[in-house]
């Protein structure tokens, strides 16, 4: 090996060319002691914003996960879940609490509770009562804006829904109840239930709607079972595309290709398109409706723009 090869060698292998951790001197000799202090400082801060961006982020996921849960509740739960949701009183225990008094347990207290179809729930460990868009649920019988989600029918005046939407309420009356963290504290005076605890004529609405809306629901889902709903399409310079596919009937075996029609549900009365075995919609064509424009026996059809 020649004496410029071995000086090469030598040099990489050296700790004081840089192999020890330490800057190598050619670089340690043009950063003062200031700039060093200065790069440190930057990489801290750095660390320090990473660190608390993730901890936001996990907040945020955190709290979006309880809001989550809540808000599935708005909507109507699917077949089993109404089969299997059962009305059933509240506990026998608690105090008796006027709307005056209530009032007092807003987001700012030191402890938070609202009230749903006359049941009052102490909620203080839940963040999204105190910060969150949830505020206007407490401190009050929201019984209504549970159904329909708007700030603005914070109501406790149950009979104005009809009671096909009274399985929604119901449900988080159960999410309550069952949930956690939230523990039940009694009953409120007033439209739920009069000064002795006893139920009132509202609440005898509740119940019974909810009994009604159990079957309604369930008188849906098997007509939908049926006569599925048409799949969709809409550009607004092509106007409506509505199809069937063959594999959208699954309860009985086909004798004939689906093809989509007006229909107005005899259990809701809306008027949809629905997908329907071809030789039925010839054979009652009152019934199922066939659209403007469309092949009798055609399994899609084009809607113009208005």
């Amino acid at each position: 090996m020649s004496a410029k090869r071995e000086r090469k060698v030598e040099a990489r292998s050296n700790p004081a060319a840089g192999s020890s951790g330490e800057p190598p001197p050619y670089l340690a000799s043009k950063l003062s002691a200031d700039t060093l202090d200065t790069l440190r400082l930057v990489v801290f801060s750095i660390g320090v914003a990473v660190t608390a961006f993730l901890v936001s982020k996990f907040a945020v996921v955190s709290n979006f996960g309880e809001v989550a849960e809540q808000k599935k509740r708005t909507s109507l739960p699917n077949e089993d879940s109404i089969e299997n949701l059962v009305w059933s009183d509240p506990p026998n225990t608690g105090v008796l609490m006027t709307e005056e008094e209530l009032s007092k347990y807003d987001r700012n207290a030191e402890k938070v509770y609202l009230s749903i179809i006359g049941e009052i729930y102490d909620v203080t460990s839940g963040e999204i009562y105190r910060e969150g868009g949830y505020g206007y649920f407490v401190a009050n019988d929201c019984s209504v804006g549970f159904q329909t989600g708007n700030p603005e029918n914070c109501t406790s005046k149950i009979t104005e829904l009809p009671y096909q939407t009274l399985d929604s309420v119901v449900g988080w009356s159960m999410f309550y109840r069952t949930h956690e963290n939230y523990t039940f504290v009694g009953k409120l005076i007033g439209e739920f239930y009069d000064e002795n605890g006893e139920p009132t004529e509202s609440l005898k609405y509740v119940v019974d709607g909810f009994e009604k809306a159990k079957v309604y629901h369930k008188q849906i889902e098997d007509d939908r079972a049926n006569f599925p709903t048409c799949r969709k399409l809409w550009k607004r310079e092509e106007g409506s595309t509505l199809w069937c596919k063959d594999n959208m009937l699954q309860v009985r075996k086909r004798k004939s290709p689906l093809v989509p029609r007006m229909r107005t549900n005899p259990i809701s009365g809306k008027e949809l398109c629905v997908c329907v075995e071809v030789h039925v919609a010839l054979k009652d064509k009152d019934t199922f409706r066939l659209y403007d424009n469309c092949d009798q026996e055609s399994q899609e059809c084009k809607i113009p723009p208005k």
